[in-house]
């Protein structure tokens, strides 16, 4: 065998399905323990992020130095997923900020003006019709994964434009998934993080506070968003944890789900019943 010529190799890095793999990696890696899988996730998103990535918008694919760009819109989604799952689980900015950029990108570059985002970019090579879809194949529909970035970035960074920009993404498209509900599950799970999902606020700096963060980040990360702060000036100025804030000095966590928060919770492992109980 080895005399003969080998078959080709599909070794090329795509950005899609890295990011998917990324916070996959995130995610499995906190819930079961595994600091390795965390180290995995940060290389894989550095080098996507070093060498498939030209200023703020990325690329396809990736092979012996060649990129093809640029990208579509599912491999901003799901970069945009891996960046978040990232900032929550490490608490760094620097994954927001990207997350923010790649957004704008994606928001300025395939955005349809009827609603919704059309596969490939506005300066891409022209195709006679310009694709765009909303049913989940082998992937995650990028609509599905680009409402699901959209809440979570209106949690992380305290700016409802971004809820809104999400509700009017599910204006559109639930009519559509109404006729067909299996093919739009992950547009489904997007409005389930939406309208169910439980915020965990933790204030307080220190070993205290890292525990806290610790327990809420075992809640699965479809059904949970962490949110680090530090001090009540951290939070918007109408977010409901944040006058409660002053009644944990030394650093708690609460569960907020909708516009009601839970008291304060300052042992660990009681933020999975404190979640239980808000959902009830």
């Amino acid at each position: 065998r080895a005399a003969r010529v080998r078959p080709g190799l599909d070794d090329k890095v795509l950005a899609d399905w890295n990011g998917l793999m990324i916070a996959g990696l995130v995610n499995a890696g906190l819930l079961l323990g595994e600091p390795t899988w965390l180290d995995a996730a940060r290389r894989a998103f550095d080098f996507i992020a070093r060498d498939m990535t030209r200023d703020d918008r990325l690329g396809h694919s990736w092979r012996d130095g060649r990129l093809l760009f640029p990208g579509l819109s599912s491999d901003f989604t799901a970069m945009i997923r891996a960046a978040l799952a990232l900032h929550e689980a490490t608490g760094e900015r620097g994954y927001l900020d990207r997350a923010l950029a790649w957004q704008s990108a994606l928001d300025r570059h395939y955005i349809d003006a009827t609603g919704g985002y059309f596969i490939t970019a506005d300066d891409a090579e022209g195709l006679v019709v310009r694709p765009k879809s909303t049913t989940d194949d082998a992937l995650p529909n990028p609509h599905g994964l680009a409402a699901q970035n959209l809440v979570r970035l209106a949690t992380l960074t305290g700016d409802d434009t971004w809820r809104r920009r999400a509700d009017a993404l599910f204006d559109v498209l639930l009519p559509t998934a109404a006729e067909n509900l299996y093919s739009h599950l992950s547009l489904l799970n997007a409005l389930d993080l939406r309208l169910r999902a439980a915020e965990i606020v933790v204030t307080g700096q220190g070993a205290s506070a890292d525990a806290l963060v610790a327990a809420a980040l075992k809640i699965p990360f479809p059904e949970r968003i962490v949110v680090r702060a530090a001090a009540a000036e951290a939070l918007p100025a109408d977010h409901p944890a944040r006058a409660k804030i002053a009644s944990a000095p030394d650093g708690a966590a609460f569960v907020c789900v909708g516009e009601t928060c839970s008291l304060p919770v300052t042992e660990p492992d009681r933020i999975g019943d404190a979640v239980a109980q808000m959902r009830s």
